[in-house]
């Protein structure tokens, strides 16, 4: 179960700037009226092929903007064992995810687990 959860963990959904969500949207309105937005930032929202890495660059800044971009999800509770040294009859997770906006898209690939 602890292999399980930790690949959960470690292979997080990736951040995704979809050309009819409302963030790509919000970004394209400040690139055209924020007068302090770099440049660079500017362009790379203009550009749709850097919006790939301004999805990872955002994304890897701040966690609230990652949870515009990506589905989200946490390990919230795990239970199992009564004592000690002795391994558990049974073990749950709960999984608490937070759906993206755009998941009506084509869903990420899920990749086959090491643990099997």
């Amino acid at each position: 179960m602890a292999l399980l959860l930790a690949e959960l963990e470690n292979n997080p959904f990736e951040p995704v700037l979809d050309p009819q969500g409302p963030f790509l949207k919000y970004l394209s309105c400040l690139s055209e009226y924020a007068p302090n937005l770099p440049k660079k930032m500017k362009n790379a929202i203009k550009d749709p092929k850097k919006w790939k890495l301004l999805a990872h660059t955002l994304a890897a800044k701040d966690r609230i903007i990652n949870s515009f971009l990506a589905t989200t999800q946490a390990i919230d509770v795990i239970n199992g064992g009564v004592k000690i040294n002795a391994l558990p009859e049974v073990v749950t997770g709960k999984l608490a995810v937070r759906t993206w906006l755009n998941a009506h898209l084509q869903p990420p690939s899920i990749t086959e687990s090491p643990c099997t």
